[in-house]
């Protein structure tokens, strides 16, 4: 499993949970531990999720399946995400 689908796995159950509102993770959602690199990019990539959570919930269950649908949007940005 990517860093991502962990990621966005994690972010669907604390949002699941209630941990999410008005765009912002509820503080202390993400705190991971005590390495700064290790947790400033999980913190990125939970914040990556939950910006899709937002607007595209529908593709959230496609990242933790694996999907990789970035090539297509760098091919044609203009399509946008597909509906």
């Amino acid at each position: 499993m990517s860093t991502g689908a962990r990621a966005m796995s994690t972010a669907l159950v604390l949002a699941a949970d209630g941990r999410r509102k008005d765009g912002r993770w509820r503080r202390g959602s993400v705190d991971i531990g005590e390495s700064a690199n290790t947790a400033s990019d999980w913190q990125a990539r939970l914040k990556e999720c939950g910006v899709v959570i937002d607007h595209a919930p529908a593709l959230a269950q496609e990242v933790v399946d694996g999907a990789d649908r970035r090539s297509e949007y760098r091919t044609d940005p203009r399509r946008g995400p597909p509906s």
